[in-house]
């Protein structure tokens, strides 16, 4: 019998569980400070181990008064609406946190968020000033607001952030971001700035990154904000207004660089590995092509200048696509204006627009540059349209000196299209000739409306759908089917 107790105890011994953290819910449907113990039920603030609650129905603020650090944190309600308020403390949550939709997470002054854990975010995140730091995450999720804003206080980045909702940075004020972490924007998000804001480097031996595969906009304010992370951009970054600038690194891998109203600089190259760099404006930085760059929108000077020399290389793969419709730089055909060296190899693509085709003997600037090296390597045109490059110390010439209006022809057909009802039925044709072609979609040989494009797209189709379907493709040579 003692042996059969002696494994008993033992057995005991062993299975004694461990204390575990309590759920602690907020009471106070008027507010007040977190860390009165007569807010919260059981009567205890919430400590290391625990989950606080905050969802009770109404409309209030919760303070963070001093220092506290908890396992897991819920804020929102089913009504109302919530607000964790951090503006002197350090809030540390190691486990995951969620913030609903009818709530706020408020981090303000020299309030600190830190900790291990994940916390997502479904309503707002405001960020008028303090520290995001430590090994976990913040996530703003789809449908969510991040809303950074204030010049009082500078607002500092140590710790990853999704952005997959909509984010916004205005107002003023500085975010630093360093130690290497990552701020990453999602498909279907957007970070805005709004105005000439600023994003310096803050420390910790690695540029903080931003890993752009949503958009990253800069709408606002007519001088410079400047983005002291390292950009990695496979989607949108688009200039609307000012100058957008870039200090750390600039790498595009896919996606588009778009001037749309103002324009891009600073002292990282813009390296287009991938995808392409479009519109009119000025980059005050250099330029390093190896994908697509489009000058104009559709027509315009792309123009590489500031107040030093700047370098626009164009690489082996590079291409320099450009559209002439007549004869007048920046009014009728594009232009690339360097105000320093240009490095040329690659391709030229021309395409001719607005029905224009060159006479013979017709020159077009599109390039200026103060130096150059090298020379590109093929100059692509339409069909019928030989164009042959004159290099001079400070710009380039496209000289027509063959012009035939070849025809159009049909490369790849329309095919048969079979479907159910409801579904949407696409025909595409390829043609090829002297632009400019035009396109006529027809139905049992009558004109469909509208359909003056190479693809004719029909949704929703029924039985009155049915029919024989063609493209005629025509230019000034003549008409095929």
């Amino acid at each position: 019998m003692k042996g059969s107790f002696a494994l008993l105890a033992g057995l005991l011994f062993i299975c004694t569980p461990l204390s575990r953290g309590a759920i602690v819910v907020w009471t106070n449907s008027v507010g007040g400070n977190w860390n009165a113990a007569t807010n919260w039920s059981p009567n205890q603030v919430p400590s290391t181990a625990d989950h606080a609650v905050i969802t009770n129905a109404g409309t209030y603020t919760v303070i963070v008064d001093a220092g506290v650090t908890v396992d897991a944190l819920t804020v929102g309600g089913a009504s109302g609406h919530q607000t964790l308020s951090n503006f002197v403390a350090t809030l540390t949550l190691n486990g995951n946190g969620a913030v609903g939709t009818n709530a706020s997470f408020a981090l303000n002054g020299g309030g600190v968020f830190a900790g291990t854990g994940e916390l997502t975010v479904a309503g707002r995140f405001d960020w008028r000033g303090g520290i995001m730091q430590g090994a976990g995450r913040t996530v703003i999720a789809p449908g969510a607001v991040l809303d950074i804003s204030g010049s009082d206080y500078h607002k500092q980045l140590y710790r990853a952030l999704d952005l997959r909702g909509n984010g916004t940075f205005g107002g003023g004020g500085y975010l630093y971001g360093g130690f290497g972490v990552a701020f990453n924007i999602f498909a279907g998000s957007t970070f805005d700035l709004q105005g000439d804001q600023n994003m310096p480097y803050g420390g910790g031996g690695n540029y903080a990154q931003i890993n752009v595969a949503g958009t990253l906009r800069k709408s606002s304010g007519s001088a410079v904000a400047t983005v002291g992370f390292a950009v990695t951009n496979t989607a949108l970054v688009e200039s609307r207004n000012g100058t957008l600038s870039f200090a750390a690194s600039y790498v595009q891998n896919s996606g588009t660089t778009l001037l749309n109203g103002g324009g891009f600089g600073g002292s990282a190259i813009l390296d287009i590995r991938g995808g392409e760099l479009r519109g009119a404006g000025n980059i005050s930085g250099d330029v390093r092509n190896w994908a697509d760059v489009h000058p104009g929108g559709p027509f315009g000077f792309l123009s590489i200048s500031n107040s030093v020399t700047q370098i626009y290389s164009n690489t082996a793969n590079g291409r320099l696509n450009l559209q002439l419709g007549g004869l007048i730089p920046g009014t009728n055909h594009d232009q690339v204006q360097i105000n320093g060296q240009a490095n040329l190899s690659g391709t030229i693509n021309v395409d001719f627009v607005n029905g224009f085709v060159p006479a013979i003997g017709n020159a077009f600037t599109v390039m200026t540059y103060t130096a150059r090296s090298g020379q590109f390597a093929d100059i692509l045109s339409p069909p019928g349209v030989t164009l042959q490059p004159a290099y001079f110390p400070t710009h380039l010439v496209l000289n027509a000196v063959a012009v035939t209006i070849v025809p159009p022809f049909i490369v790849t057909h329309p095919t048969n299209v079979v479907l159910k009802e409801g579904l949407t039925a696409t025909f595409r044709v390829v043609a090829s000739g002297t632009p400019q072609l035009n396109y006529q979609w027809q139905r049992n040989a009558i004109d469909i409306p509208g359909a003056t494009g190479d693809t004719l797209v029909i949704p929703g189709v029924t039985v009155t759908n049915a029919g024989a379907y063609r493209v005629l493709v025509s230019n000034l040579a003549g008409i095929t089917n």
